[in-house]
């Protein structure tokens, strides 16, 4: 009878011993688990902040503008995936010209995982002058540009120019004044990603022009959607008349501005006057 006790007693200190054996296998594996699911979370806050810096327009919180101009997705806090379980804390820092600092955190169970990543985007330029060019300017008699002037190619002629002259292949152009203090940079935004542009975090859409001959002065009545009467062109435009535009005007995929005409752009809200892609004159 002692002998069965004993017996029992054995089998039941194993069976006790195999059954905590596989519970403490299991928490090992859940936490094992819970620790990868966390990682991966906090990658994921990476990819999803880098999407909303690429496409600012699909962001689902107002966008800031940094402390190098360039107009981004800010972060958000207590983000959910859909099922997934765990919240994410997604911070975008501006620390530089089209670089961007990303740190996320992901909460899941009572712990949390970080990861951070720097980015640059080389789609980003500061604009610096009241116009910016990719291409080469002739500046004719008519022609006046007070605000300054930034291109990364030559600029030749009488014109005139007031303001910090930035050209890579050199300035040659009489009548110029250069201020003591340096101009304020503007919003980097517009020529990537239109129609949309963004002022203060807000997005807006730039009317197209659908002409090459500019006979009018550009106004676009919808306030709503344009009120800093942006307009863009894809195509080599001309101006002939002369007129003032109180806006901003875009050109993009090379195309070419030529002034026939005597035009004065101001724009609003701090935003250039002019930027284009392709040779001005």
């Amino acid at each position: 009878m002692v002998m069965v006790l004993v017996v029992v007693a054995v089998a039941s200190i194993m069976a006790y011993a195999v059954l905590a054996s596989a519970s403490l296998g299991t928490k090992v594996a859940d936490t094992t688990t819970t620790r990868i699911q966390r990682k991966y979370l906090a990658e994921s806050g990476l990819n999803l902040a880098l999407y909303y810096l690429y496409h600012p327009e699909a962001s689902p919180v107002s966008l800031v503008w940094g402390d190098w101009g360039n107009v981004h997705y800010p972060g958000e806090t207590n983000i959910s995936l859909g099922s997934i379980p765990g919240t994410l804390t997604i911070q975008v820092t501006n620390t530089a010209n089209g670089v961007f600092e990303i740190t996320s955190d992901a909460l899941l169970g009572n712990d949390k995982h970080s990861a951070s990543a720097v980015v640059k985007l080389d789609k980003y330029r500061t604009f610096d002058r009241a116009a910016n060019l990719l291409s080469n300017i002739t500046l004719t008699n008519r022609m006046s540009i007070t605000g300054g002037l930034s291109t990364l190619g030559s600029v030749v002629g009488a014109g005139s120019i007031t303001g910090l002259i930035s050209a890579t292949n050199g300035p040659s152009v009489g009548g110029i004044t250069v201020p003591a203090s340096a101009l304020t940079s503007h919003p980097v935004s517009m020529t990537h990603y239109l129609p949309y542009y963004f002022v203060n975090g807000n997005r807006y859409t730039a009317k197209r022009l659908t002409t090459g001959n500019v006979l009018l002065t550009l106004l676009d009545l919808d306030l709503i959607n344009n009120p800093y009467n942006v307009w863009y062109t894809t195509n080599n435009v001309n101006f002939f008349l002369t007129t003032t535009m109180a806006g901003t005007f875009v050109t993009t995929n090379g195309a070419n501005v030529t002034m026939q005409g005597n035009l004065t752009i101001n724009p609003n809200a701090n935003l250039p006057a002019l930027v284009c892609d392709g040779n001005l004159a």
